[in-house]
């Protein structure tokens, strides 16, 4: 079970860090930039965590 957990975080994260907005105009705004890049930083985050907690394992 613990493998399958640490496969769906990482995926997880993986999904994270490969979202995008769907714009309706040409450019995004500035708050779905913001947000992106917020979620890719959350994405590492997860990623380093489950990279430390697996180690202590």
């Amino acid at each position: 079970a613990l493998p399958d957990l640490s496969a769906a975080k990482r995926k997880f994260a993986d999904s994270l860090n490969e979202f995008k907005f769907r714009c309706i105009g040409d450019a995004e705004t500035d708050d779905e930039i913001c947000i992106a890049k917020s979620l890719q930083e959350f994405a590492t985050v997860l990623r380093n965590l489950e990279d430390e907690r697996m180690r202590m394992v």
